[in-house]
């Protein structure tokens, strides 16, 4: 488990990052999740859980080509 203490958002280099690294991904309404952060190839992250309201931050087409819910 890691937390993200600073309360600030992932630049997009961590981001690509935490799908190597981490199986799950909860995501707040600033992190940013366009499709240039998803894997080109396997990543082991399968799924993203979102904290807050809406998901319009979440590239959710690029998250279904990956096989991640």
């Amino acid at each position: 488990t890691t937390l993200n203490a600073d309360d600030t958002p992932l630049s997009a280099a961590a981001m690509t990052s935490a799908f190597a690294d981490f199986d799950a991904i909860l995501a707040t309404v600033s992190d940013r999740l366009p499709s240039a952060v998803f894997p080109d190839g396997d990543a082991r992250t399968r799924i993203i859980a979102n904290f807050g309201v809406g998901f319009s931050h979440i590239d959710v087409a690029a998250a279904r080509d990956r096989d991640i819910v």
